[in-house]
């Protein structure tokens, strides 16, 4: 038979498994990054950082949580190409303002995990 006629395999168990979402806990952040201890260290070595001012954060995001929010991003948002004379870059929609005064509602519905990293890293 030619390649185009071919019938594809039915997905195994362990194949449908990796296409679901996995679940993204409700606090993306991890809660060590709010200690006042924390906050102290990491003031110090930004202030010692060298050549220039930079920081590692070891340990952000939960890791549940970043993969569930990779996965959202991946199977949910369509990214254009952009090009000119110097650069070539995929283009997102706006996601500071998604499902924010009704701007593209039904796209933040599919993207929880998304929208809660927002919230939490643009929060007090």
């Amino acid at each position: 038979l030619p390649m185009s006629t071919k019938r594809k395999a039915p997905p195994s168990a362990g194949q449908a498994a990796k296409k679901a979402a996995p679940a993204v806990p409700a606090e993306v952040l991890v809660p060590d990054i709010y200690l006042p201890e924390t906050r102290e260290r990491v003031k110090k070595e930004l202030e010692a950082a060298a050549p220039y001012k930079h920081l590692r954060i070891p340990t952000l995001c939960h890791d549940s949580a970043v993969r569930g929010i990779h996965h959202e991003l991946v199977h949910n948002l369509t990214a254009n190409l952009k090009e000119s004379d110097l650069f070539k870059v995929y283009q997102t929609c706006d996601l500071a303002n998604l499902g924010r005064n009704g701007v593209m509602e039904e796209l933040a519905a599919q993207m929880p995990g998304l929208i809660a990293l927002r919230n939490e890293l643009y929060s007090d």
